[in-house]
């Protein structure tokens, strides 16, 4: 315990005795009391921010022991006033008007938020995080073990995080984007027909200027053209080595089934018969297994 945590135990402690006082002696009304210990609360936490975990401590244990002590008693209390009850007819009415005033509730106070995060304006201008705290773009530099920046720093990497950019455009309007994120979000989407619809955006005309020297250069877009198809061609590929590796272990899965079956009814037999087979014949050997057919007939439609 270092003393700036000490001193937050003792103005801790010294606010208690003031509270104390003004109950036990001065008499003062419960309300008053809660907002003074509020406006204490509050100055202890700025007093010493960060420097309050044994006070922490000890109001964690006060709120765990009221919350196990409340709980219980509220808990007692509902099943006290029920069983009190004169009949069930009444305990319907009490039950039925509990609901529909909790949804009402719970309605209302939907509807207010929406309508005041609507009109306020909830998070406009925030740099939205994704939930693993990725940023639109974000900067790495070399820096030592007391957070300095290289003196003669030769690699500063800026990563962009391209998709993130349509999650930015459900918050707010493209008008509102800065010159980056137009970029960006022109490099992700192209330039679609809400990007064309803005005018005197600079990132906008220089993009556009772009297309235009692109589509008056024949090499160039020969060059696209091919590097898309090379793209699609590595896609396809893929997507046939995948198929490929797919069938190959469904017939090995079928292969070990079958085999570990024909050890079974056939044990004095060499499995390796069935090896190199397809997933027909797999099929086939194994309905033949279970007919109970001999090992002549399997061996005679292997060929």
């Amino acid at each position: 315990m270092n003393i700036l945590e000490l001193g937050t135990l003792l103005l801790a402690g010294v606010f208690f005795i003031i509270i104390y006082y003004m109950d036990k002696v001065k008499k003062f009304d419960f309300s008053i009391l809660t907002i003074l210990g509020l406006v204490f609360g509050i100055i202890v936490g700025i007093v010493f921010k960060g420097y309050y975990r044994y006070l922490e401590a000890i109001g964690n244990i006060y709120s765990n022991l009221i919350l196990a002590t409340v709980i219980p008693l509220l808990f007692f209390s509902i099943i006290s006033s029920i069983t009190d009850l004169d009949s069930s007819i009444r305990l319907k009415k009490i039950g039925a008007k509990t609901i529909f005033f909790l949804l009402l509730n719970t309605f209302l106070a939907a509807v207010i938020t929406l309508i005041l995060a609507v009109v306020s304006n909830v998070g406009s201008g925030i740099n939205y995080q994704l939930a693993n705290n990725l940023k639109l773009y974000d900067k790495y530099e070399s820096r030592n073990e007391e957070g300095k920046v290289e003196q003669y720093n030769l690699i500063t990497r800026v990563y962009v995080q391209m998709p993130y950019i349509n999650i930015i455009k459900k918050q707010k309007e493209l008008k509102e984007f800065s010159e980056l994120e137009k970029g960006i979000y022109i490099f992700e989407n192209g330039l679609t027909d809400d990007i064309m619809a803005l005018k005197g955006h600079k990132v906008i005309e220089v993009m556009k200027n772009k297309i235009d020297k692109f589509n008056k250069d024949e090499e160039l877009r020969d060059m696209a053209y091919k590097r898309s198809l090379n793209r699609w061609a590595n896609e396809q590929d893929k997507q046939d080595m995948y198929e490929k590796g797919k069938e190959k272990g469904i017939i090995e899965k079928n292969r070990e089934k079958t085999k570990q079956l024909f050890k079974k009814y056939y044990p004095d037999e060499n499995p390796d018969i069935l090896d190199n087979l397809n997933n027909e014949q797999y099929d086939r050997i194994f309905e033949m297994i279970l007919d109970n057919c001999s090992v002549a007939e399997i061996k005679e439609m292997i060929k």
